[in-house]
């Protein structure tokens, strides 16, 4: 699977606080209106989101030795992943509510 990584350069402060990123940042919109790279707690207070159009949350990660920051919420792969989970979940409770002779609830 194709990791969703961090391209830019590495951030080392929240634009609106200033206090030093470490190892979670957001890439995201906020309620000003520009994007700007913000800590967890500025994000909470003044992001828009997560997800394409919102926001991008990236964590420092290991990947072969080498440290780079992974996207860790509101990627298109996450979302993806997510649909998959769910249809897969979904499959499998109508299989125990068949197995059960309970089919009719999911109709």
């Amino acid at each position: 699977m194709k990791l969703d990584k961090w391209h830019g350069s590495i951030p080392t402060n929240c634009n609106l606080c200033g206090g030093k990123i470490e190892n979670e940042f957001i890439d995201g919109k906020t309620i000003h209106g520009p994007w700007e790279i913000l800590c967890p707690r500025c994000h909470k207070a003044a992001g828009m989101g997560l997800g394409l159009g919102l926001g991008q949350r990236y964590m420092l990660t290991n990947v072969n030795g080498k440290d780079v920051f992974l996207c860790i919420g509101g990627s298109i792969i996450q979302r993806r992943m997510t649909r998959i989970v769910n249809e897969m979940a979904c499959k499998r409770i109508k299989r125990i509510l068949v197995k059960r002779g309970e089919e009719r609830i999911t109709k």
